[in-house]
């Protein structure tokens, strides 16, 4: 849909395998792409999430006693889609390796009405004003027809945003952002959706509206 929609550049590379043969071919076939990922199809909580990893970069007994859930090599994923034909669908992906952006919206009808967009570092979340983001995220309500509150999760990579997931829900993130900024997310759907008129939040720091 988001290729055909003409957000195509927003789509990592990927393919998706469900045999040993078919992520062999996988991992050829995106090996330009550099560093590589894969996760089921179906997951939550990244789950099943695993980086693909050179063996001398980290043994497998290393991870193991370091109790390290994230990478994984090609030699033990070789061995261990050898015991069975066949498995749950694996997305195999470029790995986005730089900042991810959880982006909190409200849209009505297919038109996005506010969003707030929250860059994660290592010391916590940071709020950034980011037009080119906010141009993707409407085209993703347009094209999906998104109604009423939703969370988009990106990742960067090489100066590039690539959609990770949509959200149909508000994120555990959106209130605090919300009040501290002057899109008050909360707010937004209530001016849209119900026919009280509040006067809007005052931001607890001052910021740029994104519309």
């Amino acid at each position: 849909a988001l290729i055909n929609g003409g957000a195509a550049e927003i789509v990592p590379p990927y393919e998706v395998a469900s045999t040993a043969q078919e992520f062999a071919q996988s991992l050829e076939n995106l090996a330009p792409q550099g560093k590589l990922c894969f996760k089921p199809t179906v997951s939550i909580f990244g789950i099943g999430f695993r980086i693909i990893t050179d063996e001398t970069e980290k043994t497998g007994l290393d991870r193991l006693l370091s109790g390290d859930v994230t990478y994984i090599s090609k030699t033990e994923l070789a061995t261990l889609m050898a015991e069975k034909p066949s498995f749950k669908p694996l997305m195999v992906m470029s790995y986005l390796a730089d900042n991810e952006r959880s982006i909190d919206c409200v849209a009505h009808e297919g038109k996005l009405v506010a969003c707030v967009i929250r860059r994660k570092v290592a010391q916590g979340q940071v709020l950034e004003d980011n037009p080119l983001l906010v141009s993707y995220v409407r085209r993703l309500v347009e094209i999906f027809g998104l109604d009423n509150f939703f969370n988009a999760q990106f990742r960067e990579k090489d100066g590039k945003y690539y959609l990770l997931e949509i959200n149909p829900r508000m994120s555990g993130g959106t209130p605090g952002p919300s009040s501290a900024t002057c899109t008050a997310i909360p707010w937004a759907s209530r001016q849209v959706y119900t026919e009280i008129r509040l006067p809007r939040p005052e931001p607890a720091i001052a910021c740029s509206a994104l519309r």
